[in-house]
């Protein structure tokens, strides 16, 4: 995502780079399955967990589409995934990690599809200026002191100067979102009516910045 072929790189490290699963323009409604080897049983509550690149506040929703059927939002919009409670977890370090469970907000009027929920991203807009916010969000991972005093954005952004000499921070990110230990966690109620066989997990980020729309998907496989 990001740009087009030509366009050049984007600002703020938005530029997608092609590999042996996908290239720039490619729809990702017609990329070739991946199976995931993820089962799960209709009517049960799953875990799901996404992390962030960019940080544009808004909000997300989960969403199911039939695997042999067209991934369209048509398809994805007559399937939502209804969230199991009303709380939310950021998780540091992966399964097994730090973990940090809060009230989440969410919102069932006006979404669509009608009567579905959206729950507001829990990393809100990100701060550029370390000196006033600080490089991310607590806990974080052990950075050295270059880091954590550091005020110049890392390589990617669209101010970035590589004479300001290598970027001393590894791992726990800046403004631009590179919280590569962060995932923020939900839990999904299956509905119980799901046919049995191959799907399509869609997960729909409506940015609160910008007037962007990111998608990622991956394939499960229900049985019931």
């Amino acid at each position: 995502g990001g740009v087009l072929p030509g366009q050049g790189a984007a600002s703020a490290g938005g530029d997608f780079q092609n590999n042996s699963l996908a290239k720039r323009s490619d729809l990702g409604s017609l990329l070739p399955p991946a199976p995931s080897g993820t089962v799960w049983t209709a009517g049960t509550v799953v875990e799901v967990a996404w992390t962030r690149k960019a940080w544009h506040g808004g909000g997300y929703q989960y969403r199911l589409c039939p695997a042999a059927n067209t991934l369209d939002e048509r398809c994805f919009q007559a399937h939502p995934v209804p969230f199991a409670d009303g709380t939310s977890s950021l998780r540091w370090g992966g399964e097994g990690g730090e973990r940090l469970r809060f009230n989440a907000t969410d919102v069932s009027v006006g979404t669509l599809p009608e009567g579905s929920t959206w729950r507001r991203s829990p990393l809100p807009r990100g701060p550029w200026h370390w000196e006033t916010y600080g490089p991310s969000p607590l806990p974080v991972c052990d950075e050295p002191e270059a880091c954590r005093s550091s005020t110049h954005p890392p390589p990617g952004s669209a101010t970035h100067d590589p004479s300001e000499g290598a970027y001393p921070c590894t791992c726990s990110g800046s403004g631009v979102g590179d919280l590569h230990n962060l995932e923020v966690v939900d839990e999904l109620r299956l509905p119980a009516n799901l046919e049995p066989g191959e799907w399509v997990l869609g997960w729909r980020w409506d940015c609160e910045e910008s007037t962007q729309v990111w998608n990622y998907c991956g394939d499960v496989t229900i049985i019931t």
